[in-house]
C-alpha cells in the first residue's frame, strides 16, 4: 500500500513539473498551455495572424530559404500583427521586423510601405477559404505562406505585446548604446512581458507564451525571477551590439525585479497572480 501511494504521489509531482514546463528551454520560462477559446472570424485584417501552412510546391529545393526555415517557423511560431494605426510587426522567435501598411481595396492586398530587412515579400493577399479569412504571402522563388487568425489585438493597441512600441528591445543597433539607451531597452522588454500577461487576462482566447519573447525572465506557476548571468541565452545577446551591453541591460532587469524570485499567490489564475506581482514591483520603481 505504501509503495503504491508513493508511486501516485511521484506521478502527480512529475505531472506538475511538465504541466508548468517550457518548450523554450533557453530562457527557462513557462509558456503555459492555457485554455484558448476560438476567436470569431469577423473578416477584419487588424489582428494577430499565425502561420498555418507553408507550400513549396513547384519551387526549387536547392537554396530555398523556406526549406531551411520551415522547421523553426513551425516549432517556434511565426506571427504577423496588423494594428489599426497601420503599423505592424513580423515576429519569428527572436527576430522582429516592424512596418507600416496600407490596404489596397482594388486588389484586396495589404501592402507594406517600407522595405524589410529579413522579409522578402512586400504584400499580403486577403483571401476567403472555407468561409474563413486568411492571408497569403508569396515569397519570391521559394513558395507561399498562409496565415490564419490567431487573436484580436488588445483593446488599446499600444498595450498589445506585439505592437512595435513594445518590441524596441529586440532591435540591435550597429554601434554602441549609452547606459540610458540600455536602460530604456531593458524597461521596454519588461513592458513587453507585462503586456503579455495583460493580453491573456483581457482576452481569454489569447494564449500566454514566452517562446517568441526570449529574454532574461524565468516565469513560473507562482513566481517570476531573473535568469542567472551564466545562463543568459544567445537570443538575449543577439539584441545588443556587444556582450557587455547585453549584461548591462540584464543588470537593469535584475535591479527592477530583484535578486530573488517574486512570489505570487498560488490561489486562482496563476497568470493574473504573476501579473499583479510584476505590476506591483515595476510600478514601485523610482528611477
Amino acid at each position: 500500500m505504501m509503495k503504491n501511494t508513493t508511486y501516485l504521489l511521484f506521478s502527480f509531482f512529475l505531472f506538475g513539473i511538465f504541466a508548468c514546463g517550457d518548450s523554450d528551454t533557453s530562457s527557462g520560462s513557462s509558456t503555459a498551455d492555457t485554455t484558448v477559446l476560438e476567436e470569431k472570424d469577423d473578416g477584419s485584417v487588424s489582428r494577430i495572424w499565425k502561420l498555418k501552412e507553408i507550400d513549396r510546391t513547384g519551387f526549387p529545393e536547392e537554396d530555398n530559404p523556406l526549406k531551411y526555415k520551415e522547421r523553426k517557423m513551425r516549432s517556434k511560431g511565426y506571427y504577423i500583427s496588423l494594428f489599426s494605426d497601420n503599423t505592424g510587426t513580423i515576429i519569428e522567435h527572436s527576430e522582429c521586423e516592424k512596418f507600416e501598411w496600407t490596404m489596397d481595396e482594388g486588389s484586396n492586398k495589404i501592402v507594406f510601405k517600407n522595405k524589410l530587412k529579413y522579409t522578402s515579400f512586400r504584400e499580403l493577399e486577403v483571401v476567403r477559404k472555407d468561409g474563413k479569412t486568411q492571408l497569403v504571402a508569396r515569397v519570391p522563388n521559394a513558395g507561399t505562406l498562409t496565415l490564419e487568425p490567431y487573436s484580436k489585438t488588445a483593446q488599446y493597441i499600444e498595450e498589445d505585446p506585439f505592437h512595435p512600441k513594445n518590441n524596441l528591445w529586440r532591435f540591435r543597433k550597429m554601434d554602441k548604446e549609452s547606459s540610458k539607451e540600455l536602460t530604456a531597452k531593458a524597461d521596454n522588454y519588461l513592458q513587453h512581458v507585462r503586456y503579455l500577461f495583460k493580453a491573456r487576462i483581457d482576452n481569454p482566447g489569447r494564449r500566454f507564451s514566452t517562446v517568441n519573447s526570449s529574454g532574461v525572465l524565468n516565469i513560473y506557476d507562482g513566481g517570476i525571477g531573473v535568469t542567472e548571468k551564466s545562463k543568459i541565452s544567445e537570443d538575449w545577446y543577439s539584441y545588443f551590439y556587444s556582450k557587455e551591453e547585453a549584461i548591462e541591460a540584464w543588470k537593469v532587469v535584475r535591479k527592477r525585479i530583484g535578486r530573488n524570485t517574486l512570489r505570487a499567490k498560488r490561489e486562482g489564475d496563476w497568470i493574473e497572480a504573476n501579473y499583479e506581482v510584476l505590476v506591483q514591483k515595476l510600478d514601485s520603481q523610482t528611477d
